[in-house]
Order: structure tokens, then sequence, then C-alpha cells
């Protein structure tokens, strides 16, 4: 009953065990069809990465000398690179000539850009007349490496720089370069986009920046940016080699990071522009990629990490790509992931990142009648009761799943199945848990079991055996789970009662700050359902269900209720009243529409019910 968050961070890029060169030569026939007997270039030829899995030799050792992403050779800094540094060390400097120096910028950037097309031109003239020799086209390899590398310095002034970028029709220009025959080149252009497109780049105060980046995103949209950045993920391969030989180790080095920072620019692109979610499970198969990586067997690793976190981002608020998820079955494959946490825990803090990330988007998904479905089919249900008995970290996520299954008029027919498949004996276990200390539950935890009560109450028919089951649990043992329900709640009213100064000091600050009061009022409310309003609420849902049940149950239930509340004069009937007038006031309109059943009718009648049992207060 609560919404999926997306869990998201930024990833370091991973390590290379040996840096891969920059833009290595690729050899291909002269059909392009890239046939797998392609000879050997000429000795003298530096090793360079071959797409087809071949590799070019010479009798030449490697000098060290490379940098990480890589140069062609060795030898310290080109001309090229020490312009660069000084421009980058000119912004780095304070002084009063910052407009004679931007107009230096955005001519050394026109001069840059130059250099890249000058570049691009020669590597495909050189490539066309000698296609079957690499050692013809290597210098405008590296040329158009050291090229297009040195567009980064345009991040050092996003606002100046980037309308250049593409004014000149480079921006396109590097897009072009997905499509290079070379999978290291291609690689390249993939990094330079990853710098390009950060959103740090570009700080929050700074309109012409946003707004060029803006512009700049427009272009690589307009040129297919998403389509081929996809494309290439089936040209990596991040698969460790199954020997340990040094040019396997190397190439899978090299895809490895490739595949990051193809992951790093679709995530930078939808933070940009968040409709580029919709257009990625629209116009790409990303989304089936994203499955079939995170459900890659053997440790975990960072490219099936951020698979993972990313597949989250792109079904978080997005109904086209829930049902796009359904196309593909991806909730089977999201329950098969989950199942590897029946019977171990994850092995860090990155793995347990993971598995969150991978319950958020399968809570995500179930937003979609044909989601829920294939949760039923798959056994989904009975996989996260199991959870639940495992007494492991995924149970954390598996009442997660349950409160988002079960919850609104959609959850119905899940909630039968749930009762059915003896998923009580294994939820109220976890509601009587220590309320603190070691073992107890968060507090999201525990606001996703009460949720899963609540969604029982609400969806299971009043005269059904399944509702008579969850009623019982509740009278059974002298009413001991009950009086579970009344310590949670003495303890979540305290915590609202705790979190008022805050919230009263936050409201007096956007008063001030001209906020318009309703805005004020909807901030307000949501901190305190962060401050335990939430829970609070759940919990006098139940509690008024219980109260308002047949008369079989009342007559011996409903006295026990009152006596409890005799006994702790904090929690009498009319603060059970307030908490659901509060309730039904602040419902969400999109949660009622999706409930289906008027719930703020049936709050209120709940509320109704028990002011009428309430006694005025003195």
């Amino acid at each position: 009953m609560s919404s999926s968050a997306v869990n998201k961070r930024k990833w370091g890029a991973p390590p290379a065990g040996a840096a891969p060169p920059a833009a290595a030569v690729t050899d291909t026939d002269a059909d392009a069809d890239r046939d797998e007997g392609v000879a050997r270039a000429a000795p003298e030829l530096k090793r360079t990465r071959v797409d087809d899995g071949e590799e070019l030799y010479d009798g030449e050792p490697d000098d060290g000398d490379d940098e990480e992403g890589g140069r062609f050779f060795g030898g310290g800094l080109t001309d090229e690179q020490e312009r660069i540094l000084e421009i980058m060390n000119r912004h780095a400097t304070d002084g009063a000539e910052s407009g004679a120096r931007a107009a230096d910028d955005v001519a050394e950037t026109r001069q840059l850009l130059v250099r890249l097309e000058r570049a691009i031109e020669k590597n495909q003239a050189m490539r066309l007349k000698f296609p079957d020799d690499p050692r013809r086209f290597i210098d405008s390899e590296a040329d158009l490496d050291s090229a297009l590398r040195a567009l980064v310095l345009l991040t050092t002034n996003a606002g100046a720089l980037y309308p250049v970028l593409v004014h000149q029709g480079s921006a396109a220009s590097v897009v072009g370069l997905l499509a290079h025959e070379n999978a290291d080149m291609a690689a390249a252009a993939i990094q330079v986009l990853e710098e390009l497109t950060d959103d740090d780049v570009v700080d929050a105060a700074d309109e012409a920046g946003a707004a060029a980046m803006q512009a700049l995103v427009d272009v690589l949209l307009k040129h297919q940016v998403l389509e081929l950045l996809v494309s290439n993920l089936k040209r990596f391969h991040d698969t460790p080699p199954a020997s340990d030989d040094a040019a396997a180790m190397e190439n899978y080095e090299s895809d490895r990071q490739a595949v990051y920072h193809t992951l790093s620019v679709l995530e930078n692109l939808v933070s940009l522009r968040p409709g580029v979610a919709e257009d990625l499970g629209r116009t790409t198969p990303l989304l089936a990629w994203l499955l079939t990586r995170m459900h890659r067997a053997g440790r975990l690793d960072q490219n099936q990490a951020y698979a993972a976190e990313l597949l989250a981002i792109l079904l978080h608020d997005s109904d086209a790509n829930r049902a796009a998820l359904a196309r593909v079955q991806g909730v089977d494959t999201l329950l098969q992931v989950l199942a590897r946490y029946r019977h171990a825990d994850p092995r860090d803090a990155e793995e347990g990142e993971f598995l969150e990330n991978a319950v958020d988007a399968l809570c995500a998904a179930l937003a979609v009648r044909e989601n829920r479905a294939q949760l039923l089919e798959a056994e989904g249900l009975e996989l996260m009761i199991l959870l639940l008995r495992a007494k492991r970290q995924a149970r954390s996520g598996a009442l997660k799943v349950l409160d988002h299954a079960l919850s609104d008029a959609e959850g119905g027919a899940a909630c039968l199945h749930f009762v059915e498949a003896l998923g009580l004996r294994a939820l109220c276990p976890v509601l009587m848990r220590p309320m603190d200390g070691k073992g107890a539950l968060r507090a999201q935890d525990m606001e996703h079991l009460l949720g899963v009560f609540a969604a029982l109450l609400h969806n299971l028919d009043s005269d059904s055996a399944q509702r008579a089951r969850v009623i019982a649990k509740f009278v059974e043992q002298d009413y001991a789970k009950t009086d579970r329900l009344l310590a949670l709640r003495a303890a979540a009213a305290e915590r609202v009662q705790a979190a008022e100064p805050r919230v009263a000091e936050e409201q007096a600050v956007l008063a001030a700050e001209g906020i318009e009061p309703a805005d004020i009022d909807a901030l307000v409310y949501a901190r305190r359902l962060e401050g335990g309003l939430y829970a609070l609420q759940l919990l006098d849902y139940v509690l008024a269900w219980l109260a308002m049940e047949d008369d079989g149950v009342r007559t011996a239930y409903l006295p026990q209720i009152q006596a409890h509340m005799a006994e702790q004069k904090s929690v009498p009937w009319a603060d059970i009243v307030a908490t659901l007038d509060v309730y039904a006031a602040h419902m969400d309109s999109a949660r009622t529409a999706a409930s289906g059943d008027a719930l703020v009718d049936i709050i209120r009648a709940l509320r109704a019910y028990l002011a009428a049992l309430s006694p005025p207060r003195a």
C-alpha cells in the first residue's frame, strides 16, 4: 500500500584489470560481414582489438605508458592534450578577463570540432580505400580517437561551449561514431557521451548551462542515440572468458567497461529528460536486455547491479514500460532473481542494493494488471511466503512485494490466493516479532506488513471463509495479535507526537518563504506520514475493520478492545476516529481511482461507526 521507491545512485566505473587501447583497429572484410576467417595483419602493427575475436600482433612490447582508457602510443602528452590541459587550467584560475577567456574557449572549441570532423572524414576515406589492410588506416584511427576524447573539454563550460557543439553538427557526428566498424571506437564515443550528459556538468542555478544541455539532448535523440546505444549492447561481450588468456581478458575488460558506460549514458538521458524512459521501452529491446543481464548466474558484478538499478528507474511511474515488461514475461525473470535469496543473504552491500532494486522493479511492475496476473501464474505469492519463512534479508522485500500485490481493487484475486496458500501462517509470526532491539522490524517493513493486513480486510468479501480466517488470527490466543496492534499503535502515536515540533518548524519556514498554503499543506502532510502517521493510519484502519465485523465476532471481541482502550487512556476511540478523518481528507485522488471501490467512502463509514462507539470527551 506504499509507493515504490527507486534506489538510485551513481556507480564508479569498473576498474580495468588491464587497460584496453582506446581505439583499436577492427578488421573487416570487403562486404563488411565480418568473416570469422580474417587474416592477421603484418607483424609491424601493435596488438589491436578485432571484432571477430582475432588479434593482431607486432613484435614490440608495450611500453606501459598508455593512460587508462588509453592512447594508442605512449611517450607523454600530445600537443593536443597539452592544449586541453592548458584550457582546463585556465578555467581553474581566477581572473578579471572572463569575457576574453570565454571567447578563447569558444574559438578553441571550434578548432577541436573542425579537427574531429576532419578526422572522421579521413578515417572513413582510409577504411573505404583499404578495407582489408588495417595497417593503412591505423594512424587515422588513432587521430580520430584523440580528436574524439578531446571533447571532454566542453564540460568545463556547458553553457558557452555546448551550443557550439550542437550548431556545428558535431554532436550528430559523435552519435554516428556509435556505429563505427571498430567496436572500441564506438566505446570511446560512448564514454564521451557519458561525460557530456553527466547531470553534474550543469549547476542547478546555471540556466544557460541547463538550456544548452537540453539542446544537446534534443540533437542526440533526433539522431537515434537511444537505438544505437542499445544495439551496441549486443556488440559488447562482458562475460568473463573461459580461459585466463591475456588477450581474452583484455577484450573482456574493455567490453565490460563499454557496457557500464552505455548504461550510464542511458541513465543520464533519463535523468535529463524523464520522457526518455518510455522511449527506451517503446523503441528499443532494452528492458529484455536488462532482465537477461540481471538473471545471469554467478557472482554479482557491477554491470548486473547497474542493470537492476536502471530497470527500476525505467519502471518507476511508467505504465507503458510496465506493460512492455509484461510482454517479455519480466515478472517471471524477476521472481527467479529473487528466488536466489531464499537460502542465502546478499554477500555485501552492493549485492544488497541489487536485491533492493530487483524488488523495487517488481513492485513497480505490479501497478498494471497484466503483471499481477503473471505473478499469480508464476507462483510469485508462494515464493514471497517462502521468503517470509526463510527469515533472511529477502524477507523485507517479500513484505514489500506482498503489499503491492494485494493492495487496491486489483489485489482481490491475490488476497484470496494468499490466504489459500497459507500465507497467514508466515505473515503473523512477523507481526509478533520484537518491537525494538535485535530482531525488530524496520519502520518501512512494519508499514508494508500493516499494508498487507489492511489489503486483506479491504478486499476479502465479508462472508468469505478467507476473511473469517483473517479475523480469527486476531481473536485466537486471547487476542494476542490484537494486543500487538494496540502496542504498535501507541508507539506510532508517540512517533507522530515527537515529530510535530519539527514539522511545525518546517511549516513556519515555508510560510515565511511565501510558499502557497496548499503546497505547504501537502509538504507538511508528507512529513507527518514520514514521521509515523502512515503507520498510524494503517493501524487504525485495521482496528476499525476488526471492530466493525459481524455480530458473532463483535460480541466477544469488541469488549476486549474496549477494555484495552480503557487501560490505555492515550488511545481512546476518539483518537482513532480523528486519524481516520485525516486519512480520508488527504486520500490521494489517484489512489482513490486505483482502488476502484470508493476507499474514501469505506474509511468514512468506519469512522462513523467508531464515532458512535466513542463517548464524548469530558
